[in-house]
């Protein structure tokens, strides 16, 4: 049906007052191919306006339809010959016709269908309420792909206690809406809620600047938009957003696709593709993506803000994406942040419906971040998996504060962790202002986790705000192989350092490997405790070093073997040249400390003005160290154990009663004969009273060289120190594989009686 003029299609239901009414008609259109150039009007003055259903039949192309269910409206002077383009109107002398009517009635519905492909361009669809009815909802369906397109308009909204409309699509096949004016927008300006709009297809694209919106600037809530699609591609400026400037809440925004989520592909000016946002009283809204593969690419952002001006405390703002694989493949942004008192949302990253892995590839430059630049505090970072977690890239992930809100939180939750590539993981604080906010606490917890090739877990202070905290849960191994585990403070910063607390099975730090509580501000750097079976640094470092501030403290407890080499080294070294900290603590409790020969492994305790600090070591034996002092234990490949001070008094060395650069002592000369030890009175004559002896061995070798070599599990040795307790022959099948504590203290306190 194509009219080459445009045509006016008007039903009414009004009274003589103006007030009493029925129900308005029902317009019904039907065709195919084309039906164009309609003007549609419903409208009722205290009961519910007429329909308005259009029907196609195959293909069918709607354009320059303007579809109005309202109450109160304002129709174009006939007479005027500009009526149909509002840019040319001539309000004076053409004046608009105003129909005054009740404030009661009900806007109607329009439901647009189509049995093949529906496409809907250069068009107008209102539905809107200015009473405490509700306006009407506009549904369209299609079989085929649904096209909205080249200026294309749905609105819907209310300016009372109505709610407004609710936008529907649907296609059994697929949903395009492209073009720089192609809105699709649902608000409120009064009481009344914004409608929502939901999205349901096989494929869903937004491209070339469509837009999807829900606002309020008023008490009222925005609505909430929701996609339910396969596939979900927002392309080339396409946008979708829920925001508040007033009292009301701004809407939440959740997508589902059971495929993928593509988004940002063709941004180039690092605009939100996604965004909920509140500047007044209302709370911000939420995002949820929710897909088995998520793709942000190009500069696009998502983005959950309060502003500046934005007041509301209850918090608000969260961002959830959960996807098994997810790939930030730009210099794109995830970001929950408050610039005022509002504080920020949470960002929380998860698999999709329960997947067991999370992987997730960072792009050079991308960024993941819960912030705050104002006094509202800064949103926490959750990232959990039930089976296994794997990040990688030059990416960051973080928290951090720039004003005197403090910073939220990250913790990290799964089985096996991996972090790699250069992935940085950080909780900041930068303000230099006296009452700046303290940066946040960083908490991992799984069986094994491995940080490799650059990756990093950091919490550090660039202002006067404290850095946070950083405890690391691994029941099983913990494997820094080229990353770091730092709590530290910048070099014009006066906070204090954070500590890290470290609690395994087995560590090992290697080819660069370390972990650091270093200070080169004004601030106190912060303590180290580590707790583990055993311990290897294989070109690996333990530090707490300061510039000008007292070094932190070390607090090694192990069961097992510390083990350094190749260049490795624990420090507490404090100051420099003009500046006088005093050089930290070292604790070291462990059955053995092994240094490997020449491999210049140190473990120091250094100051430059300020004392020395103290080193405390309890164990069974120490190998391949020297102690002494010496201002300069890194220039040469000799093992040392040193706390000295330049030009301040040398802290003290507690080491065992062994010379720890001594090797294995001589035997004694006077060896016993065993035969003295056999008793003689073992009698011949009664079988009752035979004794015996058996030679059983410790398994592994055989008891002679003949013998096939014994594969049972090695009998663990009882020659142990009197500290251990008494053991017997009972309590080997209740040992566990790693032997407990050499010294059974509950703290370094107590468990190193030279501790200071």
């Amino acid at each position: 049906m194509i009219t080459p003029q445009p045509t006016s299609l008007q039903t009414w239901a009004t009274s003589g007052d103006g007030k009493a009414s029925g129900n308005g008609g029902t317009v019904h259109l039907g065709g195919r191919d084309t039906i164009s150039n309609y003007e549609i009007l419903t409208q009722s003055a205290s009961a519910q306006a007429g329909e308005v259903q259009i029907q196609g039949f195959g293909d069918l192309v709607l354009e320059n339809l303007q579809i109005l269910t309202s109450q109160t409206v304002e129709i174009p002077n006939p007479s005027d010959p500009n009526r149909n383009d509002p840019e040319k109107r001539d309000p004076v002398k053409y004046p608009p016709i105003r129909v005054q009517v009740g404030q009661t009635g009900q806007s109607g519905n329009v439901n647009i269908t189509g049995t093949g492909a529906l496409t809907v361009q250069s068009s107008t669809l209102q539905s809107s309420t200015q009473s405490s009815s509700p306006a009407g909802n506009v549904t369209l369906h299609s079989a085929g792909l649904l096209t909205l397109q080249n200026t294309t308009q749905l609105t819907s909204n209310t300016n009372d206690l109505g709610s407004a409309g609710t936008f529907t699509l649907s296609s059994d096949t697929g949903i395009l809406i492209t073009g720089n004016d192609t809105l699709l927008s649902a608000t409120t300006a009064a009481l009344g809620p914004a409608g929502n709009l939901t999205l349901t297809a096989p494929t869903l694209t937004l491209d070339q600047g469509a837009t999807l919106q829900t606002s309020t600037a008023s008490p009222g809530n925005a609505g909430n938009i929701t996609l339910n699609t396969g596939t979900f591609n927002l392309l080339n400026g396409a946008q979708i957003f829920s925001e508040s400037t007033g009292s009301g809440n701004s809407g939440q925004i959740n997508i589902t696709a059971t495929e993928a989520v593509n988004l940002g592909q063709g941004v180039q000016d690092a605009s939100p593709v996604i965004s909920v946002e509140t500047s007044n009283a209302g709370r911000a809204g939420d995002i949820t993506l929710n897909a088995p593969r998520f793709t942000l690419s190009e500069t696009a952002r998502i983005t959950a803000t309060a502003t500046a001006t934005a007041t509301n405390t209850e918090g608000g703002g969260s961002i959830s994406i959960n996807a098994n694989e997810m790939n930030l493949a730009g210099i794109v942004g995830i970001f929950a942040e408050t610039q005022g008192q509002a504080p920020a949302g949470t960002l929380s990253l998860q698999p999709y419906q329960n997947n067991p892995d999370l992987i997730a590839t960072f792009f050079d430059g991308s960024t993941i971040s819960a912030s705050t630049s104002g006094s509202g505090n800064g949103g926490d970072f959750r990232i959990t998996a039930p089976q296994s977690i794997s990040l990688s890239g030059a990416g960051t992930l973080a928290v951090e504060t720039r004003s005197s809100g403090n910073a939220g939180n990250i913790t990290i939750s799964t089985q096996d962790l991996t972090l790699t590539d250069g992935v940085k993981v950080s909780a900041s604080t930068y303000s230099p202002a006296a009452n700046a906010g303290r940066a946040g606490d960083i908490t991992l917890t799984a069986t094994n986790f491995s940080l490799s090739t650059g990756g990093s877990i950091s919490t550090n202070t660039e202002g006067s705000g404290d850095a946070g905290n950083i405890k690391v849960n691994a029941t099983g191994t913990i494997d820094l192989n080229n990353g770091s585990i730092e709590a530290t403070t910048g070099a014009n910063s006066s906070g204090n350092g954070g500590n890290i607390d470290i609690d395994p099975t087995t560590t090992t730090l290697r080819n660069g490997g370390r972990i650091a509580v270093d200070s080169q501000g004004l601030g106190s750097g912060g303590n180290i405790n580590l707790v583990s079976g055993s311990l290897t640094l294989d070109n690996g470092s333990i530090s707490a070093i300061t510039r000008s501030s007292d070094g932190g403290n070390i607090t090694i407890i192990l069961s097992d073997l510390f083990r350094l080499g190749n260049s490795s080294f624990v420090s507490t070294e404090a100051g420099t040249a003009g500046s006088g900290g005093n050089g930290g603590d070292i604790n070291i409790l462990a059955r053995f400390l092994f240094g490997a020969s020449g491999s210049n492994s140190d473990i120091i305790a250094n100051a430059f003005e300020g004392s020395g600090g103290n080193i405390n070591i309890t164990a069974a034996g120490i190998f391949g160290f020297t102690v002494g002092n010496t201002d300069t234990p890194r220039t040469d490949m000799t093992n040392n154990i040193t706390a000295s001070s330049r030009f301040g008094t040398s802290g003290t060395i507690e080491t065992p009663n062994v010379d720890p650069s001594q090797g294995l002592s001589s035997l004694g000369a006077n060896l016993v004969d065993p035969s003295s030890l056999i008793d003689r009175r073992c009698t011949l004559q009664s079988q009752a009273n035979r004794s015996s002896f058996t030679l059983a061995g410790r398994g592994g070798i055989p008891k002679t060289p003949t013998d096939p070599l014994n594969l049972s599990q090695m009998v663990n040795d009882l020659r142990l120190s009197p500290e251990m307790g008494e053991l017997s022959a009972a309590d080997f099948s209740d040992r566990p594989l790693t032997p407990p504590p050499l010294f059974p203290g509950a703290t370094i306190a107590t468990a190193l009686p030279c501790s200071s």
